[in-house]
Formats: structure tokens, C-alpha cells, sequence
């Protein structure tokens, strides 16, 4: 799926958005784990719950939740 921030991919194993600014989140393990990979392709994993430390990462799971419940709402 694509929109106009970001391309979503997803397999049985995880989700992966890359954004428009060459910065990726990728959730796997049910959302537990969250991967961030910046612009200069520094990656950085944590759990989700400790995943809000930074503004660059709270900012694209936000976007990312919202994509993902607007797109469960049209079903």
C-alpha cells in the first residue's frame, strides 16, 4: 500500500513502513518489537512500549497506528 507519506508492506511475520524521508519502522513479533532505521540507515530496535523515547520514532508509530486503523475501519 502506498500514501502519500509512506509505503506499507507487510508479510505474516511483520509490518514495514518506509517513509518518504528515507527513514523505515518495521514491527514484528505481534507489534512487540519495533525496529527504526533513520535516514543514514542507523538502526535502532526496542520493545514498543519503550520504543516513545524519541520524537523521529513516536511520531511515524503514530502515523503508523492511524494508517492502520483508518485502513481496518474500511473493510
Amino acid at each position: 500500500i502506498k500514501t502519500k507519506h509512506a509505503m506499507i508492506m507487510r508479510n505474516k511475520e511483520m509490518l514495514q513502513v518506509t517513509f518518504v524521508d528515507d527513514t523505515t519502522v518495521i514491527l514484528s513479533q505481534s507489534g512487540i518489537v519495533v525496529t527504526y532505521i533513520d535516514a543514514n540507515n542507523t538502526m535502532q530496535t526496542t520493545l514498543t512500549s519503550q520504543s516513545t523515547s524519541t520524537d523521529a520514532i513516536k511520531s511515524r508509530l503514530y502515523y503508523t497506528r492511524d494508517l492502520l486503523a483508518n485502513l481496518i475501519a474500511k473493510r
